[in-house]
């Protein structure tokens, strides 16, 4: 059952992705798959954000027993700035303050069936509030 609501959650978010537009709020979670950009607006302010590169993801691939959680970290270029943001580390923050709002990193994910850790099936689950 677990899976299966992952799964859900993964079609909708990749059906979303495909759009380029975004709202800022804080039940609107965003895919954004590698290469891409998307733009995440209020109606006055426009932040558009790009998934860059996949710098490192040591973490666990599902369904794989680790002793160790390991850590994700991902370039992204917001609004033209280049910056990175990390899932469990302290080197480098999981949200960045943008013009008033603050973009979070929830969660790196990959498409269904392909490798774990390879950037070009990688996509980013952003929020913007």
């Amino acid at each position: 059952m677990k899976k299966l609501v992952r799964l859900a959650f993964i079609f909708v978010l990749l059906a979303s992705s495909s759009c380029n537009k975004a709202t800022f709020g804080t039940d609107s979670l965003q895919a954004i798959s590698h290469g891409n950009t998307k733009v995440f607006s209020d109606g006055q302010l426009k932040i558009p954000i790009r998934f860059v590169q996949l710098i490192e993801d040591s973490r666990c691939p599902p369904e794989v027993y680790c002793f160790h959680m390991g850590r994700a970290v991902a370039r992204v270029q917001i609004d033209g700035m280049v910056t990175h943001l990390g899932l469990q580390t302290t080197d480098y923050p999981s949200s960045i303050e943008y013009q008033g709002r603050t973009i979070h990193l929830m969660d790196v994910m990959y498409k269904q069936g392909k490798p774990f850790g390879t950037q070009h099936n990688a996509y980013l689950i952003i929020k913007v509030e």
